[in-house]
């Protein structure tokens, strides 16, 4: 069975939330259903959304970035894997990075690693999805403090 990019993409995503789902624990609600593709919103009721409210989490035209929050302090400074999606399979696009407070690399079919920088404080990294005929989808924000 050979799959298209965009079913890996979707499958991708629907592996990611059911990874998020097993690591938050159960009774942790996170409401964003309605923001998701259908196929993923059973998996969503236990994400973690980073200790953000889910409203926080959404942007504009469906595209979601989960989490939506990353601290770095001395207990937390491994590599945490974000990823922007939205109802379009377009890749993401990491327009702002955060230059300085936290190193981002593309990892695979959308996702993001995003390690501390070398600056201390606060910072709001935009991911826009657009269309395959160039047409803006959407964007939405991580929110990150580094305090290594």
């Amino acid at each position: 069975m050979r799959l298209s990019a965009a079913s890996l993409r979707a499958l991708s995503s629907i592996v990611f939330l059911a990874v998020l789902a097993a690591c938050s624990g159960a009774g942790q609600s996170s409401g964003v259903q309605g923001a998701l593709p259908s196929t993923a919103q059973s998996m969503t009721s236990h994400v973690d959304l980073g200790g953000a409210s889910p409203d926080k989490c959404k942007g504009t035209g469906g595209v979601l970035v989960l989490p939506c929050k990353v601290v770095f302090n001395s207990s937390q400074t491994q590599v945490v894997t974000v990823s922007p999606f939205g109802p379009s399979y377009a890749l993401p696009t990491l327009n702002h990075g955060c230059d300085g407070y936290a190193n981002f690399s593309y990892f695979d079919y959308g996702m993001f690693n995003v390690t501390p920088g070398t600056t201390k404080g606060t910072c709001k990294a935009v991911f826009t999805i657009k269309t395959t005929g160039g047409k803006l989808v959407g964007h939405s924000t991580l929110r990150l403090t580094n305090n290594v």
